[in-house]
């Protein structure tokens, strides 16, 4: 499945729901994060995931009101999403911006955590 598509987010969504470790780690959280992502093959595109108590989703397109935003070139989410890159050192280099939200993103980045595990799972199954 291609990187970004609607096929690759109901794909996150699904390992989102059967991760019981995230749903555990993220039981008290309530939060919205979105991905922008610009400069894709097939025109900008954009993902959030919702965090709500222990049920976590992920959906394509944009959510109205989120939390927190990362915006990002094609090329830095390809880097972030195989692990080539950490989302810290992105921020660092000015390749991701973050808006938002930041110090619930702080308070809760233990937790969050638990969702890169889950990105990791749809790697091998992803064309970038």
């Amino acid at each position: 499945m291609r990187f970004l598509t609607a096929e690759w987010v109901d794909a996150l969504d699904a390992a989102l729901d059967a991760a019981h470790d995230v749903a555990e780690a993220t039981r008290g959280i309530e939060l919205v994060v979105q991905q922008e992502i610009h400069f894709a093959p097939e025109g900008d595109s954009a993902f959030h995931m919702s965090f709500q108590r222990g049920r976590v989703s992920a959906r394509h397109g944009r959510h109205a009101e989120p939390d927190i935003c990362f915006s990002q070139d094609y090329d830095t989410a390809v880097a972030i999403a195989t692990g080539r890159l950490s989302a810290q050192t992105a921020f660092l280099q000015h390749r991701l911006r973050v808006q938002g939200d930041v110090v619930r993103l702080l308070e809760y980045q233990g937790a969050l955590a638990r969702v890169a595990d889950v990105f990791a799972q749809l790697r091998e199954n992803t064309e970038y």
